[in-house]
């Protein structure tokens, strides 16, 4: 009996950080995903018609830097293939061009703005609030 126990726990094998997966390759369950932003990445999930949380980050900002763990533990609380988060660099010394014109075209003057949209870019939710990770299950789980 102990072997099937075993067994029983082989089949679950961990895909990668978001993705479970039995050992027929069947997903499970999927956490959302908090990376950092690409403009590749980010056209891929509007194409898959995603709703996508934009965290505004600057690497010199306290708050960004203290609130970057509450968030990660709160996308990874959170089970949804609907949603993508990603850290869009925000006036730092690691902001491309690409992140400068996302930022234009969603009106952001402050840094830890986060931003939630659909695939048409239409904006669902704005917030300069300090977020616990609470509060990402609660306002971006709710998206999901």
């Amino acid at each position: 009996k102990e072997d099937t126990a075993m067994e029983k726990e082989d089949t679950m094998m961990e895909k990668d950080d978001s993705v479970m997966e039995d050992k027929t390759g069947e997903v499970m369950a999927k956490k959302v995903a908090y990376a950092p932003f690409t403009q590749e990445a980010y056209e891929q999930a509007k194409a898959e018609g995603k709703t996508i949380l934009l965290e505004f980050y600057a690497n010199w900002c306290p708050i960004c830097k203290a609130q970057a763990p509450a968030l990660e533990d709160g996308f990874s609380m959170i089970e949804s293939e609907k949603l993508v988060a990603f850290r869009v660099n925000y006036k730092d010394t690691e902001t491309d061009g690409s992140e400068t014109a996302l930022a234009q075209k969603f009106n952001i003057t402050y840094q830890h703005t986060h931003v939630v949209t659909n695939a048409n870019e239409e904006t669902l939710l704005k917030s300069q609030e300090e977020w616990t990770a609470q509060d990402v299950v609660e306002k971006v789980g709710a998206f999901g």
